[in-house]
């Protein structure tokens, strides 16, 4: 009789935890959609936005080169892409004259530019802010 009441116990909690199940994978879609965000920590700074999309750039990744030559990482996400996933983000390894307020991507989503040759940001905002927050942040350090 125990031994019945606890079989059927138990048989309710699998049968409970069985209708539930359905959303573990929906769960690790959703965390896996949303990662490059939460990866975002206090480390990365967001400059201004503008209708090309959005930038950020880690103030850990800073390393003095030499002179007044810095390098850093930054994470791109173009406006033009209709979901944000993964692969939307765009990651750059980027070597930045704050003298000179020059730079140039030494790596585009991992990607070594072996020739790579120092470009002025132009009107480039996104570009000027990153240079600005980065060379004021490095004349801090």
């Amino acid at each position: 009789m125990i031994l019945s009441i606890y079989r059927e116990k138990l048989m309710l909690f699998f049968s409970y935890l069985n209708k539930k199940l359905y959303l573990i994978p929906i769960l690790i879609c959703l965390l896996v959609i949303s990662a490059p965000a939460y990866c975002l920590n206090e480390n990365w700074q967001e400059v201004h936005s503008t209708k090309d999309g959005k930038q950020w750039w880690d103030t850990t990744s800073i390393v003095k080169e030499g002179g007044d030559i810095i390098n850093i990482k930054t994470i791109f996400l173009p406006t033009n892409q209709s979901k944000s996933t993964d692969s939307s983000y765009i990651f750059f390894d980027m070597d930045i004259d704050c003298d000179q307020r020059v730079y140039k991507d030494q790596s585009i989503n991992q990607k070594q530019i072996p020739k790579a040759t120092w470009r002025s940001p132009g009107s480039d905002l996104l570009i000027t802010s990153i240079i600005n927050q980065a060379c004021e942040f490095n004349n801090k350090i």
